[in-house]
C-alpha cells in the first residue's frame, strides 16, 4: 500500500484519502445511530459556557462536541453535497465551517469543537454527524473511554446525544439531521 501511495500525485492521493474516509463512515453508519437524550440529561449550560469561552460562531445549524479529558476527539459532518467537514477539511462549499477544534496535543481537559452554518446558508437536505476518537494522549493512555456529548441546534431546536468512545469504538455515527 505504501508503494502504491508513493506513486500517486497529490490530487490522486487526496482522492484515495477521501475514498477511505467515506468507506469508514459508511461502515460506521451501518451500525446505527444514537437516540437523543432526555432533556433532564442534557448539558446545555456546559455547552453554552465552553462555546462562549472558545469564541464559537453560530447560525441556523450548529453541531458541537464536548468531552472531559485530554484525548483528541474529532467532530465530522457529511453535508448534503457529500463533502466531509473535519480537521483536515474545515470548510465545505455549501457554507459549513469547523470554527473550533481542540486537543490536537491534549491542551485541555474541557475541550469543545463546533461546526456551524451561517444564518440562511445551511442547504436543504440530510446531514450525517460522526465522532472519531483520533488520539489518546500519552498521559491518558489506556483510559479506554471518552464520553463525547454532541449538541445539535437546527433552526432553534436543540437535541443532545452521548457517545461513549473507546479503542473498540473509534468512529461513532451519531445521527442524521434533516434541514428543510
Amino acid at each position: 500500500r505504501k508503494v502504491l501511495l508513493s506513486t500517486l500525485n497529490s490530487a490522486e492521493l487526496e482522492k484515495e484519502k477521501q475514498s477511505r474516509l467515506h468507506q469508514a463512515l459508511n461502515e460506521s453508519y451501518k451500525s446505527g445511530g444514537l437516540q437523543p437524550l432526555d432533556s433532564d440529561d442534557c448539558s446545555s449550560s456546559e455547552f453554552e459556557s465552553r462555546l462562549k469561552l472558545a469564541g464559537a460562531k453560530f447560525g441556523d445549524l450548529n453541531i458541537s462536541l464536548l468531552w472531559n479529558n485530554k484525548n483528541d476527539l474529532n467532530l465530522l459532518v457529511v453535508t448534503p453535497s457529500r463533502e466531509v467537514i473535519h480537521p483536515r477539511n474545515t470548510t465545505s462549499s455549501d457554507g459549513g465551517e469547523l470554527d473550533i477544534e481542540m486537543n490536537k496535543k491534549g491542551e485541555t481537559s474541557e475541550p469543545i469543537e463546533n461546526i456551524y452554518w451561517k444564518k440562511g446558508s445551511a442547504k436543504k437536505g440530510i446531514y450525517y454527524v460522526y465522532v472519531h476518537l483520533f488520539k489518546e494522549h500519552v498521559l491518558f493512555k489506556r483510559t479506554n473511554l471518552s464520553e463525547g456529548r454532541i449538541q445539535i441546534t437546527n433552526k432553534g431546536l436543540v437535541s443532545e446525544y452521548s457517545a461513549p468512545m473507546s479503542h473498540s469504538n473509534k468512529l461513532q455515527f451519531i445521527t442524521q439531521i434533516k434541514v428543510d
